[in-house]
């Protein structure tokens, strides 16, 4: 396969992987915005005086997963016609955060007869809700949003960039400043993006609740009556169960009846069991339970105005916030750019250690270590947070398909940490060069010893490599391009004895270019080891080296 083909099929893959993005993000753009539109049309819906007609008709399951769509009887009266309806909210949407997300089983708990207000339909008089559905899940907009945007960006990169090799040298290396003004414009976005979405799910899991609950305090203490109270378990997609508290309570408030059953303001349900029992034991053995009722809104009560024990978990999202506001402000400086040099740059010189015996230590530009601690942290992260979104109870279906995705790469991360953490127990290398540097042209001698059990590696390669790695501006779009001009086996062996320990004699090429670094260009010179083993994590490592121009 030649470079052009390999360049386009490489092309193609990638725009086909951002293509995926993008469809996932239109998918749930236009389902959640069907559903927008849908309850937004019932902000125009008719108010109109109702009766509940009380508990008519039973329900197959008596606690539905879905309270909002338990049916609650209700009679109406509109343009001099009578009609009967027992829809809570418009049927067909979602829900998330919304005030008739507990309003089912309330109603149903009220007593017949009870006057309340319906909303009619003008245009089909005979359809109507007793609830109009709280727009507060707008925000998930936000999330497909972002992958329509990755996605149609990373194919119009994809499509737009031309490879490095057909790059002319005076147009790879122009166009540095804009290039730089473009990265740092990239980078806020980015930041602001992920900045917004953690102030959001911030907002509603944490911040919301938190002022609700600060607010109840100086509700009106009433007098309440305690029908049932119990922990209700959910079963959660991994098999473990979460839980949350059911409760259904009576208060009067001005001589009018109302029924309750919001223990508190705290949202979804959590692994937290025991503090639930113990606060559902607490109000069975008050002889005097008392609500807190708003006093704009007699339907609008909670029995504890303070949230539950595992409300920290709310705050979560606010990793998301520091982290993008830190990228928002450090914009500039991510993407700062210098420029170009003057006449030859300077090498820069790689990390070595001087031993006692002579020669120099090359260190890996990878420690096994670090890349696992790195891992593990991000892999704990990343699912600490997806996993708590995603084992909330009341999370609607279709949320919990979009955030499947991000639960998959949370696997795909966990399998790479495990992935690391075998590689720990590998034959560790030394590497030693007879030279801190080396120039074009000249050679270097180079041994290697391993500590560890060498039997388990079949075969042991050890190669030069030279890496040119050039970032340009063409267009609006950025674009990296890595490409390797040298690329030899110095050594391979399959002998027990010469895997353990050697030493080999490696020649730089003259007609190559010697090591640099600058803003947009870079060539890193490394030498390579890699030892297979069958069945495990090889043992992989790059040393960089420092090559000087003749």
């Amino acid at each position: 396969m030649n470079k052009n083909t390999g360049t386009t099929l490489g092309k193609g893959c990638g725009a086909l992987f951002f293509s995926v993005f993008a469809m996932f993000g239109v998918f749930f753009i236009v389902m959640m915005g069907k559903s927008m539109l849908k309850d937004w049309e019932t902000r125009s819906w008719v108010a109109t005086p109702a009766v509940l007609l009380g508990e008519s008709r039973k329900l197959e399951k008596e606690h539905s997963g879905d309270s909002s769509r338990e049916p609650v009887p209700f009679r109406y009266t509109y343009e001099g016609h009578t009609y009967t309806q027992d829809t809570v909210t418009l049927k067909g949407t979602m829900s998330v955060n919304g005030k008739s997300s507990d309003s089912g089983r309330r109603l149903r708990n009220t007593p017949a007869g009870t006057k309340v207000t319906c909303y009619v339909n003008p245009a089909k008089p005979d359809e109507a809700v007793l609830e109009l559905r709280s727009l507060g899940y707008a925000w998930f907009l936000l999330l497909p949003g972002v992958f329509l945007l990755v996605g149609v960006g990373g194919v119009i990169v994809i499509i737009r960039a031309k490879p490095a090799h057909l790059q002319p040298a005076s147009e790879r290396h122009r166009g540095w400043k804009s290039n730089s003004n473009n990265s740092v414009r990239g980078l806020r976005i980015f930041g602001f993006i992920f900045a917004l979405m953690g102030g959001a799910a911030t907002w509603f899991i944490a911040a919301k609740p938190m002022l609700a609950a600060r607010d109840a305090e100086q509700w009106q203490e009433v007098p309440c009556k305690i029908e049932s109270a119990r922990v209700e378990s959910h079963s959660s997609s991994d098999g473990g169960p979460t839980y949350s508290i059911s409760v259904t309570y009576r208060y009067e408030v001005a001589g009018q009846k109302y029924v309750g059953d919001r223990y508190s303001f705290s949202t979804g349900s959590s692994s937290g069991y025991a503090w639930r029992e113990q606060a559902v034991r607490e109000l069975k053995r008050d002889p005097h339970p008392v609500c807190y009722v708003n006093p704009d809104d007699p339907n609008d009560a909670v029995l504890s105005p303070k949230l539950g024990n595992d409300a920290w978990f709310g705050l979560i999202p606010l990793v998301f916030v520091i982290i993008g506001v830190g990228i928002f402000l450090a914009a500039p400086k991510m993407a700062r750019t210098r420029s170009g040099p003057s006449g030859i740059p300077v090498p820069k010189p790689q990390q070595v250690v001087s031993i006692a015996h002579g020669g120099f230590e090359l260190k890996p530009s990878a420690s096994p270590k670090a890349a696992c601690v790195g891992m593990g942290c991000f892999a704990l992260f990343w699912n600490g947070i997806v996993w708590t979104i995603f084992l909330q109870a009341d999370a609607p279906l279709p949320v919990r398909l979009f955030l499947m995705i991000f639960v998959l790469v949370g696997l795909g991360l966990i399998g790479g940490f495990g992935y690391f953490i075998l590689a720990l127990f590998n034959p560790k290398p030394t590497l030693i060069a007879s030279e801190h540097s080396v120039a074009l042209g000249q050679s270097i001698k180079l041994q290697w010893r391993f500590a560890g059990n060498t039997a388990r590696i079949s075969q042991l390669t050890i190669s030069l490599t030279a890496k040119e790695s050039a970032t340009y501006q063409r267009g609006t779009n950025t674009t990296t391009d890595t490409s390797f001009f040298v690329h030899q086996t110095v050594f391979e062996t399959r002998e027990r004895t010469s895997i353990a320990a050697g030493e080999v004699t490696v020649t730089i090429p003259a007609n190559s270019m010697h090591s640099f670094e600058a803003s947009n260009n870079k060539i890193i010179w490394a030498v390579k080891l890699h030892g297979n083993i069958a069945k495990w994590p090889d043992v992989n490592l790059e040393f960089p080296i420092t090559v000087l121009p003749l």
